[in-house]
């Protein structure tokens, strides 16, 4: 099993620190996950939120690959929609080379209306511009020499990729954060392994096996990559202390993520088109799983990992059997003490990552 942490550097509401100072305190804090030998450090983007001032995770992660020797980086997810294929080629390649082959990138076509709404990009049409931002990345990886491309959105001429080769082979590794069946299928079907979030254990399950018969359909009975999934998760004592510090800090975090991180029911019913981008069928699941449950039944239904050390292992070896092969730690939530974050962090690499043989450093 592969652990890995993600990260949004997020502001608190309740500290008053400077963009300055966060970032310092988040370098220092990638500095330390280095040392307690997780695999991957992952940053998220996204544009503009208030309270994510890491808007260009690229900026952040190259810093922090001159600041550690071990850690893998990478973003989860980069919102191709947002960029062009050329840019996203050039700082792949070139964290790449900064990193010393640690740089995996995390691909995603995005999820909050409200921020395709202030670059003035028609969310209905994010489906079909990310599936061709993938297409003219794959021609832009595929080796030296001057590339072309000819599409609806991008095109490009005689293009060669600067740096032209790579640390890692044949490329920067690519992941897919996956949510919905319509993405699961696309990433098999082109070899790239998935990272899924907001899913109950039972969903896990059927989510990977659809993954596996996706990739047997598609490359036979080849094996199929290592794939994840993250969750939000904090580790105490007892279940009783884990779940109490992180009841109030989560409920408020998950209403402001309804409210404003995805498409309200009018949006989607007024948007024509929205359905393209967004599949309803997910998207209603997304979103009720969290307004119907309480706090107790996203505990145990393992939307959110909240226990102690002997609950926490027993919740990851399940996921582990359903045919998870990494688990992303998400210990920082909402308004939440960054104390409990940090203990978190420390107690999982302590009592946890050795009762699953984490003993030297992953690959990616």
């Amino acid at each position: 099993m592969i652990f890995d942490m993600f990260d949004q550097a997020r502001f608190q509401e309740s500290r008053k620190s400077s963009t300055s100072e966060l970032m310092d305190e988040r370098l220092e804090y990638v500095c330390e996950v280095d040392e307690l030998g997780y695999g991957t450090y992952w940053s998220s983007e996204h544009h503009p939120v208030a309270s994510h001032p890491v808007t260009i995770p690229n900026l952040f992660l190259a810093a922090a690959a001159r600041a550690t020797a071990r850690i893998r980086l990478g973003v989860m997810c980069t919102v191709l929609p947002l960029h062009h294929p050329i840019r996203v080629a050039e700082e792949t390649a070139l964290l790449d080379h900064l990193s010393h082959g640690r740089f995996s990138l995390g691909v995603g076509r995005g999820v909050g209306k409200h921020e395709f709404d202030k670059w003035a990009m028609p969310m209905e049409d994010t489906q079909e511009i990310f599936d061709e931002h993938l297409r003219a990345l794959e021609v832009l990886f595929g080796g030296a020499g001057p590339k072309s491309f000819e599409g609806r959105y991008y095109r490009f001429r005689d293009f060669e990729l600067m740096p032209s080769e790579w640390v890692q082979r044949p490329h920067v590794p690519i992941y897919v954060a996956s949510v919905s069946a319509s993405s699961l299928r696309m990433a098999a079907r082109k070899r790239l392994p998935i990272v899924s979030i907001f899913k109950t254990l039972d969903d896990e399950a059927s989510f990977a096996a659809s993954y596996r018969s996706a990739w047997r359909e598609f490359h036979g009975e080849r094996q199929p990559p290592v794939i994840g999934t993250s969750k939000m998760i904090l580790v105490a004592e007892t279940d009783s202390e884990a779940r109490n510090r992180m009841k109030g800090p989560l409920t408020a975090q998950m209403a402001r993520f309804i409210k404003g991180g995805v498409p309200t029911l009018e949006e989607y019913e007024q948007t024509k088109g929205l359905d393209k981008a967004y599949d309803r069928a997910t998207y209603r699941r997304l979103v009720d799983q969290f307004e119907e449950r309480s706090f107790e039944q996203l505990v145990r239904d393992g939307l959110v990992i909240a226990g102690s050390p002997d609950t926490c292992i027993r919740m990851i070896g399940e996921i582990e059997a359903a045919g998870y092969g990494r688990f992303v730690l998400s210990p920082f939530i909402g308004e939440m003490s960054l104390e409990y974050s940090y203990e978190t962090t420390r107690r999982f690499a302590e009592q946890i990552l050795p009762r699953f043989g984490v003993r030297d450093r992953p690959a990616a």
